[in-house]
Order: structure tokens, then C-alpha cells, then sequence
């Protein structure tokens, strides 16, 4: 379709309940996720490469406006920008739910490789566009490996990994954080509260 732009594009909308109810979907091939992120205003800035397969749905009623979003992407290999520092991406894949009546997000992450991060997790967030501050939370994983070396020996190895409390995205801040996990053989758990230092906020 031209430089800059998916190597498909295909948009579909479908009608029922005598007009009261719609479905717009929007689906993209060979897209960079970076570009999508730049047209939707988040910056051109947050990865490079991350060529993706992209699918969007959207949901709306009469009534309520806007009902549901969901949001998928598959991606390969190129770098997301965190703190300024490109880190290197394997594969990424995407699944994103958004619920307005109960403003509740569900996010659904895997990777071979991600930066520090590989494994499936799964996160839930309430209050996602209505609250401020911090918002409820949960994530828990099957299976996850941090590599946060060298601040550890060796990479680490979670299983069963379960966290909830409240979280400020803005801040990267927990609050009344408890979680549970097994690493070596071993259960763990810990609760508490955890922020950036003010040199890094």
C-alpha cells in the first residue's frame, strides 16, 4: 500500500438489532506496531521494527455508545524504547480487552523474548479510564522468566506467579502489593509497597 503504511488493510462493519448495535472491525498485515502507536498519538518513539499483524474490534450500542474494544497483534522481531533504551524483542503477541461498562482493561502478553521478559502473563486493571491515581490490580503468569541480570547472578525463573494491590501507571508505583510465587523449588510470598526513587520518577 506504499511506504509508511500496512502491507494489507481490510475494514468490515456490520449492523444488527435494527441499527441499534455495531461492529466495527479493522484488521492490518506487515504493520509496524511503532506506527500504529504514532497514529494514535502515543509516540513514534516507543519501538522500532516489530513488524505486526494487527486486528482491532469495536463494539456499540445505541444506548451505551461504546460497549467493548478488542485489540490484537502479533509481532516479530525489532526493539520497544523503555527509559530511552531500545531492548531487544524476539516476537510479541498482544491481546487486549476493554469492557466500558465495568471500565475494565484484560491484557494478555507472550513472548520468547521481550527484553528482560519471556514467558505468558496475563494482567486485569480496574477503574481503567474512569479512575485516577492508583487502580486496582491483578497479573498473575503460569510461567515467566525475568532476566535482570547483572543486579541477580541469573535469570530468574517464576511459576504460579500471582500479584494484586494498586497500581499508579503514571508513577510506576504499587501500593499494598501482595504476591505469591515458586522459584527453585520453592514458595514465596511478599506485600508491601513499591515506587521509583525521586532521581528516577
Amino acid at each position: 500500500l506504499g511506504a509508511g503504511l500496512p502491507g494489507g488493510l481490510q475494514v468490515r462493519a456490520d449492523t444488527s438489532d435494527t441499527g441499534r448495535r455495531m461492529r466495527a472491525e479493522l484488521a492490518v498485515t506487515d504493520w509496524p506496531l511503532g506506527d500504529l502507536g504514532a497514529r494514535l498519538g502515543l509516540g513514534p518513539e516507543l519501538s522500532e521494527g516489530l513488524a505486526s499483524d494487527i486486528q482491532m474490534i469495536v463494539d456499540l450500542t445505541e444506548d451505551a455508545g461504546l460497549e467493548q474494544v478488542a485489540f490484537t497483534a502479533r509481532s516479530r522481531a525489532g526493539s520497544i524504547v523503555l527509559g530511552g533504551q531500545a531492548l531487544p524483542v524476539r516476537d510479541l503477541d498482544l491481546a487486549l480487552l476493554y469492557n466500558q461498562a465495568a471500565d475494565r482493561l484484560n491484557l494478555r502478553v507472550a513472548s520468547r523474548g521481550a527484553g528482560p521478559f519471556a514467558g505468558t502473563a496475563e494482567i486485569s486493571l480496574s477503574e481503567a479510564l474512569a479512575g485516577e491515581g492508583f487502580r486496582p490490580f491483578e497479573l498473575t503468569s503460569p510461567a515467566v522468566t525475568l532476566d535482570l541480570t547483572p543486579v541477580f547472578e541469573a535469570p530468574l525463573e517464576l511459576a504460579s506467579l500471582r500479584l494484586s494491590g494498586e497500581a499508579d501507571l503514571d508513577r510506576f508505583a504499587l501500593r499494598a502489593a501482595s504476591g505469591e510465587f515458586v522459584s527453585g523449588g520453592g514458595a514465596f510470598k511478599a506485600s508491601g509497597d513499591l515506587a521509583l526513587t525521586p532521581d528516577r520518577q
